[in-house]
């Protein structure tokens, strides 16, 4: 009987702990102007990884062009073109392979910066890090309205057995 049913404590002991990816992304620009992803490129990805109930990450690196000073505790990964630097952050992606993936308002700009910067840079399969392989991942343009907040465009990323999370998004829709 479905009603009657219940789940006991240790049935959900057997749920994998989520697996969380927060990143920010870091443009070059020219003097006065803010970031384009058609000319400027990106030069770090830094990347914070947390597994729910542990303490310590389990991932603290940077993705850098060219190089930087050491940062301590943090796994520095220096490549010396663009193009390596993207694609190696898709492929750490996709190897991490988080169930949610978060940010400060990366729905309205890294994703839309690195996906744009990578379709200028002509890069085969960047795209492709949801958890379907060779599933590319897609953007819709959408459009929020409340009393509260009035109206605001907005983007929408699907990437298949991901979850996007904006904290902007939250702050935006939450806060007053």
């Amino acid at each position: 009987d479905l009603v009657s049913h219940r789940v006991d404590d240790e049935a959900w002991s057997h749920i994998a702990p989520l697996r969380v990816l927060s990143f920010d992304i870091e443009c070059a620009s020219r003097p006065g102007s803010f970031p384009d992803p058609l000319v400027d490129p990106v030069i770090q990805i830094a990347n914070y990884v947390t597994v729910q109930g542990q303490t310590k990450p389990l991932v603290d690196n940077v993705f850098v062009l060219h190089t930087c000073t050491p940062i301590a505790g943090c796994d520095v990964r220096c490549f010396e073109t663009e193009q390596e630097l993207l694609q190696a952050w898709s492929r750490f992606v996709v190897a991490v392979d988080p169930d949610i993936l978060t940010g400060y308002n990366i729905v309205q700009f890294d994703f839309d910066y690195l996906v744009k910067r990578a379709q200028k840079l002509r890069l085969r399969n960047f795209e492709c890090f949801s958890r379907l392989l060779k599933q590319k991942v897609r953007c819709k343009d959408t459009k929020f309205s409340s009393a509260q907040t009035g109206g605001r465009e907005s983007k929408e990323w699907f990437i298949e057995g991901r979850v996007v999370f904006d904290m902007y998004q939250v702050i935006q829709r939450d806060y007053k």
